[in-house]
């Protein structure tokens, strides 16, 4: 059991690190000045990649990594697991509150304030 979620946890932290570095790859290579037909099909796409890429890597990230401590009693005496798995928790929620507000639906309950593009 233990190293089936050691398994997951790193695959799910390697598609993590994925996302976050095709995010960078598509900000670096996108021009200074474009229009809003580009901007919109830019937000569009990384909207879709933090949907379906970070997004459900973050969730199995901080679920095999809170399974991992209950399956290996060792991790619930060391203080750096509590601390990691408290900001794994925090960064989880921040990601997924933007996640959810990144649709036209999420815009309304999370207000306008959202940049995501109207689709």
């Amino acid at each position: 059991m233990r190293r089936l979620l050691k398994f997951l946890h790193s695959v799910a932290a390697a598609g993590l690190m994925g996302g976050a570095a095709a995010m960078a790859v598509v900000l670096m290579f996108t021009p200074a000045s474009i229009d809003d037909a580009s901007y919109a099909a830019i937000v569009l796409g990384m909207s879709k990649l933090a949907a379906w890429i970070i997004g459900p890597s973050m969730v199995l990230t901080v679920i095999t990594g809170l399974l991992a401590m209950v399956a290996h009693p060792p991790f619930q005496d060391a203080g750096w697991v509590w601390v990691k798995a408290a900001t794994g928790i925090l960064v989880l929620q921040a990601g997924l509150h933007i996640i959810a507000c990144g649709g036209r639906s999420g815009r309304r309950r999370c207000g306008e304030h959202s940049p995501a593009v109207s689709s």
